[in-house]
C-alpha cells in the first residue's frame, strides 16, 4: 500500500500489434490513514515480433491494517496468466562438446521464428499474510506465512547446439 492516493493509467503498442494496458493505484483510508490497499491490473494481447501469439493478464492486491502503533497485518494476492501459442524455441548445450570453446554468434538474418505447434500456457496464484510487531526501538519480530500454485502446460521445441559453427539437431 501507498501513503498517498492515486491512480496512474497507461496503454501502449509493440511489434505492431502486441497490445498492452495496465492501472495501479493506491492509498490510505479510515482514522489516521489506518487501513491501506494497492491494486494493479494488467493485460497484453497480440501478435510478437517472432511470429507468436501472446495473451497475458495480471491482477494483484496488496492491504495492511495498523492494527495497533507497533502492530500491523498485511495480504498481499496476486493472479497471473500468460498463454503463448507458436513458442519461439529454446536452444540447449546439453550436447555441445566441452573444451571446443564459445560458439559463433547467431547470424541475425536466421529465422528463429515461432513454431505454430508450439505453446506455453501458465497460471499462477499466490497469496502471503504476515504480522509485523515493533518490539521496541532496536527490535521488530515478524510472522510470515505465504503460499504459491503455478500449473504449466506446454509443447516447446529446443533446438541442441551441436558445434562452433552453430549446427543443431531439432
Amino acid at each position: 500500500p501507498t501513503s498517498d492516493t492515486f491512480v496512474s493509467l497507461d496503454a501502449g503498442w509493440s511489434s505492431a500489434s502486441l497490445r498492452r494496458a495496465h492501472i495501479d493505484t493506491g492509498g490510505r483510508f479510515g482514522e489516521e490513514g489506518r487501513f491501506g490497499y494497492r491494486a494493479n491490473l494488467s493485460k497484453e494481447r497480440g501478435g510478437t515480433y517472432n511470429g507468436a501469439e501472446l495473451d497475458r493478464q495480471a491482477a494483484s492486491l496488496a492491504l495492511d491494517a495498523r492494527l495497533t502503533r507497533d502492530l500491523t497485518w498485511s495480504a498481499n494476492f496476486l493472479y497471473q496468466e500468460r498463454d503463448i501459442d507458436g513458442a519461439v524455441p529454446g536452444i540447449s548445450l546439453q550436447t555441445y562438446p566441452a573444451g571446443v570453446g564459445l560458439p559463433r554468434p547467431v547470424d541475425g538474418r536466421k529465422d528463429f521464428g515461432a513454431y505454430a505447434s508450439s505453446y506455453y500456457n501458465s497460471t499462477m496464484w499466490m497469496a502471503t499474510t504476515a504480522l509485523d510487531y515493533k518490539i521496541n526501538r532496536d527490535w521488530k519480530a515478524n510472522l510470515t506465512y505465504g503460499h504459491t500454485l503455478k500449473r504449466i502446460d506446454s509443447a516447446n521445441e529446443t533446438q541442441y547446439l551441436l558445434g562452433a559453427a552453430g549446427d543443431y539437431s531439432n
